[in-house]
């Protein structure tokens, strides 16, 4: 698959797909994810995506620190294959 989000946007959108997950795994293990249009794919790769730190469990946060960015990796894509039209992304929170 392509990189450029462009492109990836294009094969996604031709193979079915209609949203995008940027997903993580917190400190205990749980998957943590935040869906979007596909339309918003290039704001997500770009870490759109954000999570109040203090409220994810192991995060040591306070209410006042900035948000964690999902930053997903374009060449870990997976479409997931029991909903074709969900692919999801591993990201690192920054």
């Amino acid at each position: 698959m392509s990189h450029s989000s462009s492109d990836l946007k294009a094969e996604l959108s031709a193979k079915g797909v209609r949203y995008a997950l940027a997903s993580f795994v917190d400190l205990h293990g749980v998957s943590k994810a935040k869906a979007v249009p596909l339309d918003h794919l290039g704001q997500m790769l770009g870490g759109s995506e954000l999570f109040t730190g203090a409220a994810l469990d192991g995060v040591p946060q306070e209410v006042s620190d900035d948000e964690v960015a999902a930053v997903p990796d374009p060449a870990s894509l997976t479409v997931l294959p029991w909903k074709k039209m969900w692919p999801g992304w591993p990201a690192t929170c920054i």
